[in-house]
């Protein structure tokens, strides 16, 4: 999951997680991961439908397929559990559907 150990896990906190390593949620500020930038990934629904009140650079979501955005942990799914995923997928990295970096967004 793109969203795995990005917030503490309540549980832990209060001594009694049962999952232990395989918890979804960090167990320490030294396991909390950054949360992806998931902005212009999906299209814009009201977009499609000609209703939406914001400019493309306003909305979150992308207007058409040319400001898609796809991130490296949905093209590598392995992300993060220290398996290589050796498929080639998405555009190269000048183009618009070329894997952002979730770091520092």
């Amino acid at each position: 999951s793109q969203f795995r150990k990005t917030e503490l896990c309540v549980f832990h906190v209060q001594g009694w997680c049962s999952k232990g390593a395989r918890c979804e949620f960090a167990h320490g500020d030294n396991e909390l991961q950054p949360v992806p930038n998931l902005t212009k990934t999906s299209l814009c629904r009201r977009w499609l439908n000609h209703a939406c009140k914001f400019s493309s650079s306003e909305c979150r979501f992308a207007h058409g397929a040319q400001e898609q955005r796809i991130t490296r942990t949905y093209i590598n799914p392995a992300a993060g559990t220290g398996k290589r995923n050796t498929r080639k997928r998405g555009g190269s990295e000048g183009s618009p559907r070329a894997p952002d970096s979730d770091e520092g967004k």
